[in-house]
């Protein structure tokens, strides 16, 4: 990726963000604008620890073959060990 689709995707990214679109379109979005920039990216997943009462925390999954859509997953909190 050169200086310049960085910069362009850094743009994106902090004004997405500030504009307020969902994680699952800021995680498909960073995504696809990686892969145009020439980055061979198959697969990307994001894991965010919350401070919330009952989730504790949530997963995004993106995949190349179905570029437009995103698997979010809620996890909730364990005693258990691995």
């Amino acid at each position: 990726m050169n200086e310049a689709a960085f910069n362009a995707l850094s743009a994106w990214v902090s004004e997405a963000g500030l504009i307020g679109r969902s994680e699952d379109e800021l995680m498909a979005g960073f995504c696809l604008r990686v892969v145009d920039a020439g980055v061979p990216l198959a697969r990307a997943r994001v894991i965010l620890d919350t401070l919330h009462p009952i989730y504790e925390g949530r997963a995004f999954l993106w995949r190349s073959d179905i570029p437009e859509t995103g698997e979010v997953r809620e996890y909730g909190r364990t005693n258990e060990g691995e």
